[in-house]
């Protein structure tokens, strides 16, 4: 019988989230999956518990931050940890659907059971955190900084009252008068690129970036690159003509924006750094693909 670690984010959807746990865990109980199941009382306890679990599989029960979380507890256990699954009950499901993972709970649960274990690539990204101590996490969706950042700290608070489609467009709003940052880009080990009034600067393993906003572009879950999409020297009147780019995803081919794709990227200057959903420390950071190192649990026709 398979084993699995189940854990929850019981503040996953500030708490609504715990709604469905009634539901998978009754069915989970008459499963062949032999379950543990943990309640952890921070994302740190989350990542702590995917590291030791004694499981073939640990399946998150929460938001992109929730798996984020597991995904780097996995991760820190190298190739021979067990594979991550996704019971989703967050806000904005970017890591599903990039992954076609369903999100509807009977459909999630058909696919932990049912699915099947692919290989897929993840971010690996080096930053400073709030100490100045370096450090390196994974990711599964995508870097921002800038506005993207700032956008991620607030649209945490306010999704709670205006729920995810205004909560993330009053946070996008907000924060388009910036600061805005001189930032020097480099991609590939190539001559650093300056860019003056950086506004927006996002290193991607997926296109989806938030609650709708996303960009166009033939990036895959296993195709062994990331993605950059770069905005600098705009004004307040030319970010908002650029905002609905991000919700059509046309914004990637725009001539004003800089969008390619990469094996590695590194980033000097001064800035908050978000990485899937949360706020995590601070410039300078390096960033690179690492092909196939996750194990992901998929539905069987994805």
């Amino acid at each position: 019988m398979r084993r699995a670690t189940v854990i929850l984010n019981p503040g996953a959807r500030s708490g609504r989230g715990q709604r469905r746990w009634g539901f998978w865990q009754e069915r989970l109980h008459g499963s062949d999956l032999s379950c543990f199941f943990v309640r952890p009382d921070s994302m740190a306890h989350i990542e702590e518990l995917a590291a030791v679990a004694e499981a073939d599989v640990v399946v998150a029960v929460g938001g992109d931050g929730t798996i984020n979380a597991v995904l780097n507890g996995i991760l820190a256990r190298g190739a021979d940890g067990p594979a991550l699954a996704v019971l989703y009950a967050g806000t904005s499901p970017d890591f599903c659907r990039f992954h076609g993972i369903p999100t509807a709970p009977e459909a999630a649960l058909d696919a932990l059971l049912h699915g099947r274990i692919c290989s897929r690539d993840v971010g690996r990204v080096r930053y400073r955190d709030g100490a100045g101590a370096e450090r390196t996490s994974f990711f599964g969706c995508s870097v921002n900084l800038g506005i993207g950042a700032t956008v991620a700290a607030r649209a945490n608070r306010w999704r709670r009252f205006l729920g995810d489609g205004g909560g993330t467009g009053l946070a996008v709003l907000s924060a388009l008068p910036g600061p805005h940052r001189r930032l020097e880009l480099s991609v590939d080990g190539e001559a650093p690129v300056v860019l003056p009034r950086c506004c927006h600067l996002c290193i991607a393993k997926s296109p989806w970036i938030a609650s709708g906003l996303k960009f166009t572009g033939d990036l895959h879950p296993a195709d062994g690159r990331l993605a950059v999409l770069a905005i600098a020297g705009k004004s307040l009147f030319g970010l908002l003509r650029l905002l609905p780019a991000f919700y059509s995803g046309t914004v990637s081919s725009r001539p004003d924006v800089l969008f390619r794709f990469a094996q590695s990227v590194a980033v000097q200057g001064r800035g908050a750094v978000e990485f899937d959903g949360d706020p995590h420390g601070a410039l300078p950071i390096a960033v690179d693909i690492q092909p196939g190192a996750l194990r992901l649990v998929v539905p069987e026709a994805s």
